[in-house]
């Protein structure tokens, strides 16, 4: 359970520290303001779901600027098996964001639909936007890419700071496994998955 009062703001860092498994992050209407990832401050971006994988940290603030109750926060995981073909049911995890002005009790909150009108921000998604698509046809989606670094962020880096958009290229690596494998999940980069070449490699 995490207490907060009426008007205030919570920093939330979240941390995947499980080895596989992807989960979705969410507060029953709240909204999150995405501030950083892996240590490093971001562009804020209001967003309504986080997908974090193993060994990514975000950091996002959630002010408490709804009617004073309890509102759950989900934890949901994409799994939908084991290694052993078992179905992960439930799939679904809850915490309690409770406003100290009131009692504590089992909240009846509601989770964002994504409507055609009022669409979902859906961050860190690593799957094609036609595969996501398929999956939740009226919400945004981001990749880590679409996140950027604050603009005036001018800290102390082993190589110059360009003074223009022009000057470099910024690049960003997503590590995971995941997969169908029955015991290993696949390695992948940025959804790409690695793929040992047919012959050996020449000089």
């Amino acid at each position: 359970m995490f207490n907060v009062t009426l008007n205030s703001k919570t920093r939330f860092r979240i941390m995947n520290t499980g080895s596989t498994g992807e989960y979705k992050i969410s507060f029953d209407e709240h909204k999150m303001l995405l501030i950083a990832t892996d240590g490093y401050d971001l562009s804020t971006i209001w967003i309504d779901y986080l997908f974090i994988n193993p060994a990514e940290t975000y950091d996002v603030i959630v002010f408490a600027n709804n009617t004073p109750g309890n509102y759950w926060i989900r934890v949901q995981t994409n799994e939908v098996m084991d290694q052993n073909h078992n179905r992960v049911d439930p799939n679904v995890s809850f915490a309690l964001l409770h406003y100290q002005e009131v009692e504590v009790y089992y909240p009846d909150s509601k989770r964002k639909e994504c409507a055609e009108f009022d669409s979902c921000v859906i961050a860190n998604s690593h799957w094609s936007p036609i595969t996501m698509s398929k999956w939740e046809p009226r919400a945004q989606y981001l990749s880590v890419a679409d996140m950027r670094a604050p603009a005036n962020d001018k800290r102390a880096s082993p190589i110059a700071v360009p003074e223009s958009l022009e000057d470099f290229q910024e690049v960003f690596l997503n590590f995971h496994f995941n997969g169908s494998a029955l015991l290993f999940g696949r390695p992948a980069v940025n959804a790409i998955h690695f793929k040992n070449p047919p012959v050996p490699l020449q000089k």
